[in-house]
């Protein structure tokens, strides 16, 4: 097990993509439990990040034992299925309203009666078109944040909504998102430009 902050490797199984439906035990963190029926969290201490679907922004986050699907893009993505999103992770983070951050394809696919969603205010705007019944919308600025439950047994977290990379005059800026964990302070931000940390 990775030390509590550091990212764990998920090594791809032998026998392909990690399928959680069909075959939990492909899981690295599933081998001591072969053949179980619910999804394998990762340990609330580590923090694992495993790319998803097509899209370069969709990724799944696990930190304090909760499972955040950031941006998805699951177009034959036969191991995250939209259908099944509100069972394999407990909240859908957007960070932005532009396409290719926001999936309409994915998010239509989805049950979205019973998927918890927190999302960037553009982004939120355009799930309330949806009919979204569970958003928690995030406003750009000091307060923009969100504290989320997950399950019994995980860690509560802190989204926060940061200033991202600078744009041209005549672009809508983006934003960055730093997650905390909010037991032992742990932090991992993300800004899809990949500029979030400055310039090296």
């Amino acid at each position: 097990a990775a030390a509590q902050g550091q990212a764990a490797a998920v090594d791809a199984p032998a026998t392909g993509e990690f399928d959680p439906i069909n075959n939990p035990s492909s899981s690295p963190a599933a081998a001591a439990d072969a053949g179980a029926a619910e999804v394998v969290r990762a340990p609330p201490g580590e923090i694992r990040v495993t790319p998803l679907g097509s899209g370069t922004s969709s990724f799944l986050l696990e930190m304090g034992g909760q499972r955040l699907l950031f941006n998805p893009d699951l177009e034959d993505c036969q191991s995250f299925p939209p259908e099944k999103v509100h069972e394999l992770a407990d909240f859908v983070v957007l960070t932005s309203a532009e396409a290719s951050y926001f999936h309409e394809n994915t998010l239509t696919r989805m049950k979205l009666m019973k998927v918890d969603f927190i999302a960037i205010q553009p982004a939120a705007d355009k799930l309330a078109m949806m009919l979204v019944r569970n958003l928690n919308s995030i406003a750009p600025g000091p307060d923009g944040r969100a504290l989320i439950d997950g399950p019994n047994g995980t860690i509560p977290l802190a989204i926060l909504a940061v200033p991202g990379r600078p744009g041209l005059p005549w672009e809508t800026p983006e934003f960055g998102f730093v997650v905390v964990n909010m037991e032992s302070g742990v932090a991992l931000g993300y800004e899809a430009s990949g500029l979030y940390l400055g310039e090296n």
